[in-house]
């Protein structure tokens, strides 16, 4: 969805192809085009508990959107998908995404179920 400074509903924009079961987080960052801004929208939670679980991150060249456009529905292409596996196979309650001004894609979990002690992980995916 977009909106103006105002409040004002100015559209939804779907991803074309992507599963959604919960988005977590969004980001903007760089992308294959030097002179395009991307964003990056992930499903990188573990709501489920489950181990050796694959979520996914997707980027998609940033939507032109006006402050006084009218309301628009647009499904967005060019929408490429990251699958996200963590490396210990473990489950993992991730709420935050950060993109890097290089690409990569910081994820950072916290310890739902104390598994990790009350240590947040942060992971690096490239």
């Amino acid at each position: 969805m977009a909106f103006n400074t105002q409040g004002t509903h100015l559209g939804i924009y779907n991803l074309a192809n992507a599963n959604n079961n919960d988005w977590e987080d969004m980001a903007i960052g760089p992308g294959p085009d030097p002179n395009k801004d991307y964003l990056y929208i992930s499903d990188i939670g573990n709501n489920d508990s489950l181990t050796n679980h694959t979520c996914s991150t997707y980027r998609v060249p940033e939507p032109n959107v006006r402050a006084g456009q009218k309301l628009v529905n647009i499904e967005l292409n060019n929408v490429d998908t990251f699958p996200v596996k963590y490396p210990d196979s473990l489950r993992h309650d991730c709420e935050t995404m950060m993109v890097d001004v290089n690409g990569d894609i910081y994820l950072c979990t916290r310890d739902r179920w104390n598994d990790n002690h009350g240590i947040m992980k942060i992971w690096l995916f490239r």
